[in-house]
């Protein structure tokens, strides 16, 4: 995602950015994360668990890229409206191992998954070598 004037720093950024997409509550455990965001956890009806890893995992010239490592399934707000995303389900036969995730419009893939698919629209070469660096700093630091 794009910075905005108001985020603080790349970290902020990722946060909101992850927020708006997908409203995981979850983010709202994490120190620094924007106050709409802490309230939101604070205010969430279900335990909310604070990610077990987030941390950059490359940096390009004006971009950090982010791996957010979760504690469970991940909590969710509901999606403020049904145009925020598109529906998934047709996609998921595309996606092997998929399901789809709390919030509409998301799906959870296995990780191995990504390197085997065959569409190239939905998991270009580029988001391979992502997903490949963003494992390695899960697993290596």
């Amino acid at each position: 995602g794009k910075r905005e004037e108001s985020d603080r720093d790349s970290m902020q950024t990722a946060i909101r950015e992850v927020w708006e997409e997908t409203g995981l509550l979850d983010l709202g455990r994490l120190v620094g994360a924007p106050a709409d965001v802490l309230r939101a956890a604070e205010e969430a009806e279900e335990a909310v668990r604070a990610p077990l890893l987030f941390r950059i995992f490359h940096t390009l010239t004006t971009t950090d890229l982010w791996v957010l490592l979760l504690d469970g399934e991940g909590s969710f707000r509901p999606a403020p409206d049904a145009n925020a995303s598109a529906d998934i389900a047709p996609l998921l036969p595309e996606l092997p191992g998929a399901v789809a995730a709390p919030a509409f419009g998301h799906a959870w893939v296995p990780v191995k998954s990504i390197f085997e698919l065959k569409n190239k629209t939905i998991a270009t070469d580029h988001l391979r070598v992502n997903v490949r660096q963003a494992v390695h700093a899960i697993l290596f630091g």
